[in-house]
């Protein structure tokens, strides 16, 4: 399944479509409506997903390393394994997303919701959390080390910033 690089798909409406493979990469998909869409191990590098609507999205594996997501609505998603290396994810709701095992290295988080997300083995390192909101979110496990934070990013009960190597920048 290749869709042209860089494929103008803004405010598509795709929601519950199988695109499963799929080469997105640089697509431009700002307010499309992907809800319930199957992406598994989807090339979605450098893609433009602000404002997306990805609530329950089924995305495992997916490659979206450097993807724009700011606003972007992925509550309830499958995300196991996925790559958002140095990705853009601020002002996004994952609330009750399944992030587990997947290496969010050095992406930019600031001011999304993880409610109660499985973030369990998660690579999250030198990312910048600051105002993120992580209550009730799973991280057992998850690789903090060098991710900023400030007086208002939200933690879960347990996770200590100093013991898991996060830096204070406020």
């Amino acid at each position: 399944r290749s869709i042209r690089p860089a494929a103008k798909l803004n405010k598509a409406r795709l929601g519950g479509a199988d695109l499963d493979a799929a080469k997105l990469a640089g697509a431009i998909l700002t307010h499309a409506d992907l809800r319930e869409v199957s992406l598994r191990s989807a090339d979605l590098t450098g893609a433009d997903m602000r404002d997306a609507q990805l609530t329950r999205s089924y995305m495992p594996g997916a490659n979206m390393a450097g993807a724009r997501l700011s606003r972007a609505h992925m509550a309830e998603a499958n995300m196991y394994g996925v790559s958002l290396r140095r990705a853009t994810v601020d002002e996004a709701d994952l609330t009750g997303a399944t992030l587990q095992a997947a290496v969010l290295a050095g992406a930019n988080l600031r001011g999304s919701k993880f409610v109660g997300a499985n973030l369990h083995w998660a690579d999250l390192r030198d990312t910048d959390v600051r105002g993120a909101d992580f209550s009730r979110a799973d991280m057992a496990s998850a690789r903090l080390r060098g991710a900023r934070y400030d007086g208002a990013t939200r933690l879960p009960e347990g996770v200590t910033p100093q013991r898991r190597g996060m830096r204070r920048a406020d």
